[in-house]
């Protein structure tokens, strides 16, 4: 049993790069979780968002005490430790959390468009809220929160969201590849907490969760259920923060809609290859698009490829009941779920941008349209350049095309990512002129794509049949 927390995997991540850029370092476009733009900064107390998962330096001088867990389940005289200083913090402000939580999840239903029970859709999006506030508070122009100092309880809803909302997005993945609809109620509040001791998702890298099931349920309740919002920390209620939510959240939809795309963009080609008759260099083509999705599944994009792959396993957690009821269902059948489960979360997010932006919304999602349906460049690869390349007919012909869309759609994105990022800047007070992204930036935010993929494949083809003329 540890009495004290190892830091060595938790600083090898941050050697990495895995988690991406802070929140004042680069826009929102560029973030990859609201773990790693966030747990650097520290609030009123000086403690990191982060606690045990911040980096070294925010760490550096702050005392973080570690025990054994003494909870029934899985964390129960687990060989990681807890922590104590957090749990401690968490008590004290515990009173002004709830409400907090509370006028969050108020804010949201005034906003969705609708009355009747929070679904599990609405409380992805609050558990969002919860996530996003602290980012808010040291972005915006007027009057910003210290980064060093902020105000300790947006601090301590975002520490408790980031567990919080990995319980909630894998319940509603789940829910959609099962063939639920994401609208309808959500479960009641100490389901969760059941499905997190079922995921294993309150042991993490270093340590256990410090937080009793009483806290756990009571967080999701006032997520879920109407209550008092009084001696609610003001940020909560400020207008600007749910424009800024909405113009986030909205670019958020879209990265996801962008990289599952791609993704299955790269699968239909593998599948297609798959087809061809066997040739030397069209097998060998197919194999490198094959380990580049693995490579791809594993460090960049996971979701997305798990989608296209439709990987009944992870999209249903192991629920050998649900795998088994999927794998009846004809090919295709989860990942058209999948499909619509995230087309419900956009139009979610379309619902918020609408509603905080008055009438300047259809506007902008008009825009967003207009761009992604653009018409396609008139300079496309022609099957003959893969043919070129040694690839059969059929094979240049389906590389060609799976190209082709794929650059179509990176063009698209590069100017709805910018418009967004805009909008964003706009709700932080921020007037900047945004430039339209490039292949570049996209590559920096998703990992290399199907285009990095070819064209390093068939670069390497090439200098190897001059090796050996």
């Amino acid at each position: 049993m540890q009495n004290e927390f190892d830091f060595t995997v938790i600083d090898a991540l941050y050697a990495t790069g895995y988690h991406g850029p802070r929140a004042l370092d680069k826009p929102e476009f560029y973030w990859r979780s609201m773990l790693g733009s966030m747990v650097a900064y520290r609030d009123s107390f000086f403690r990191p968002l982060g606690e045990e998962i911040a980096p070294a330096e925010s760490r550096d001088g702050i005392e973080i005490e570690a025990a054994r867990c003494e909870y029934e389940g899985s964390r129960f005289h687990h060989a990681l430790p807890m922590n104590i200083s957090s749990l401690r913090q968490f008590g004290n402000h515990w009173h002004l959390v709830l409400p907090t939580i509370s006028t969050l999840r108020d804010g949201y239903c005034r906003l969705r468009g609708h009355a009747g029970a929070v679904s599990m859709l609405d409380l992805w999006f609050i558990s969002k809220l919860c996530q996003l506030l602290p980012a808010y508070l040291i972005r915006r122009r007027e009057q910003p929160a210290d980064p060093d100092s902020i105000p300790v309880v947006p601090s301590i809803i975002y520490r408790i969201s980031l567990g919080m909302h990995r319980i909630v997005h894998i319940s509603l993945i789940k829910r959609m590849a099962s063939g639920g609809d994401p609208a309808a109620p959500c479960l009641a509040s100490d389901a969760y907490y059941v499905i997190a001791e079922a995921a294993g998702l309150l042991v993490g890298r270093n340590s256990v969760c410090a937080g009793p099931q009483t806290m756990v349920e009571q967080a999701y309740r006032a997520m879920i259920e109407p209550a008092s919002p009084a001696g609610a920390d003001a940020s909560a209620a400020e207008p600007g923060f749910y424009r800024y939510a909405a113009a986030f959240l909205k670019l958020e939809a879209e990265k996801y809609l962008f990289a599952v795309r791609a993704a299955q963009q790269l699968r239909a080609l593998i599948v297609a290859l798959d087809a061809v008759p066997g040739q030397a260099r069209t097998q060998a083509f197919r194999d490198a698009l094959a380990r580049f999705e693995d490579w791809s599944t594993e460090h960049t994009s996971p979701l997305a490829h798990e989608i296209a792959r439709e990987d009944l396993a992870m999209l249903l957690q192991g629920d050998e009941a649900e795998i088994a009821r999927a794998r009846q269902c004809p090919a295709g059948t989860v990942l058209r779920r999948m499909t619509a489960g995230l087309n419900q979360l956009v139009a979610a997010a379309d619902r918020m941008c609408v509603a905080t932006l008055g009438a300047d919304g259809p506007a902008l999602l008009a825009e967003i349209d207009a761009m992604r349906d653009a018409p396609r460049d008139a300079d496309e690869w022609s099957a003959d350049a893969f043919a070129a390349h040694g690839l059969d007919a059929a094979a240049a012909q389906a590389t060609a095309a799976a190209l082709n869309t794929y650059l179509h759609d990176e063009r698209a994105a590069q100017r709805i990512f910018a418009r967004l990022q805009q909008e964003v800047d706009r709700a932080l007070g921020i007037d900047d002129v945004v430039a339209p992204y490039s292949a570049d930036d996209i590559a920096a935010v998703f990992g290399p794509r199907l285009r990095h993929c070819i064209a390093e494949h068939f670069a390497e083809t090439d200098a190897a049949h001059h090796a050996t003329r």
